[in-house]
């Protein structure tokens, strides 16, 4: 639900969805649902105008996909890069340092990260 919210441009409802996703996915364990949820609200955080918290949680999705073993983007998630990447300039030293430092979050910490853009809303 929370995907189609994000397609139907409802920002504020995707995150709260996506929020929702996160804690049961977290709660379960869940890695892999854990990664699309922080993939999802990167790119919400790019369309809201948050490209650190973006790059951040690009940065904690990524290193999460690594530890998982989980294999590459599949091609809707590379889409959804495409347009975070659109919205944000990767070529910005903070931009790249965030996601460096995103890389180096443990996952509760992602997760919290994740879970506090979830919340607020603009």
């Amino acid at each position: 639900m929370g995907w189609l919210a994000l397609l139907e441009g409802d920002i504020d409802e995707a995150a709260g969805l996506f929020g929702d996703s996160l804690r049961l996915a977290s709660s379960l364990g869940a890695r892999e649902q854990i990664l699309i949820c922080l993939v999802n609200l990167a790119d919400i955080a790019a369309q809201r105008g948050q490209p650190v918290r973006a790059a951040r949680l690009l940065g904690a999705a990524d290193a999460l996909r690594e530890g998982i073993g989980y294999g590459p983007p599949d091609i809707t998630e590379q889409e959804q890069r495409t347009r975070i990447a659109d919205l944000l300039d990767e070529n910005d030293p903070a931009l790249v340092a965030a996601q460096s430092e995103g890389s180096l979050m443990n996952l509760d910490d992602a997760v919290e990260l994740a879970l506090s853009l979830a919340s607020s809303q603009l």
